[in-house]
Formats: C-alpha cells, structure tokens, sequence
C-alpha cells in the first residue's frame, strides 16, 4: 500500500469517527452536554420523590457528570490525538486502531454510566414509584410522538 492510499484511509477513519461521536452525543439518553447522563427531569418530577430519594440522586448525579467531564476532556483529547496523526505525512495505522480502540473503550465507560444511572434510580424507587416511572416511559410511544411506524403523530390531543 502506497502513502497516498494510508493517507486516505487514515482521513476517512478519523472523519468516520468524528460523524460517529456526534450522532452518538444526540442520541444519548438526557440529551447531550456533560450533565445529560440519566433520566430527565420530565421524569423525575411526576415520581413524587421523597427528600431522602432527591438527596441520593443529586449526590449520585453530582458523581457521574464528574466522571462524564473527565472522560469528555479525554475523548476531545483522543479525537484530536487521531485528526493529528490522519495529518502526518507518513500516518501510522497502527496508531490510528489503538486511538480509535481507546475512542471506543471511553465511550462505553461513557454509555456504562448512564445505565447504571437509571438503575441506581430504580433500586432506590418503592415498587408504586416504579410502577409510575414504567407507565411514564410508555407514554413516549403515544401518538404525540412517533407511532410504531416512525411517523410523528398530533401533538396535544393524543389522536382525539
């Protein structure tokens, strides 16, 4: 394989990886930005939460949007790391695997998170407060927001 071609391979993995990261960031649940790890506050208002509940979340929250900052800084570090390496005139790809492997290593630590956000919600729910929050999620399937065929429904009237 000649420069010119790993040249090009390296330019479109680090172009493919950045596409990557931003349609991963708009699906994500909560929405992107560092604190957007865990169930939203839509949710969480018609849960009718306990002080004791709302001091254990915040606490949790306070820890996990931390950890998401620092492994935010190190994925802006890591893309930049790749886009620099695509550049060189002669780009190792070698290099190129191991930073898009470590890409792939923090966003799951990333995604791992946010699950175990909704879980930790969840073991500290009594079973009505559960009951409520599935009811809540089911709604999201109403016709005011897609059906099962992907199409947008009518706002407000819920297909009156």
């Amino acid at each position: 394989m000649n420069l010119t071609s790993k040249s090009l391979i390296a330019v479109f993995l680090a172009t493919a990886l950045g596409l990557a990261a931003t349609s991963a960031q708009a699906f994500r649940p909560g929405g992107p930005g560092p604190g957007g790890e865990g169930p939203g506050p839509g949710l969480m208002a018609g849960l009718d939460l306990s002080e004791n509940q709302i001091d254990k979340l915040k606490a949790e929250r306070l820890k996990n949007q931390k950890q998401m900052i620092k492994w935010e800084a190190e994925l802006k570090t890591l893309h930049l790391d790749i886009k620099s390496e695509s550049h060189k005139d002669q780009p190792s790809l070698a290099q190129v695997e191991k930073l898009a492997r470590q890409i792939g290593e923090v966003k799951g630590k990333m995604i791992a998170t946010r699950v175990k956000s909704v879980i930790y919600l969840r073991s500290i729910l009594t079973p009505e407060q559960k009951k409520k929050m599935n009811e809540m999620q089911l709604d999201f399937g109403r016709p005011g927001f897609h059906d099962q065929k992907g199409h947008r429904g009518k706002r407000g009237n819920w297909g009156k």
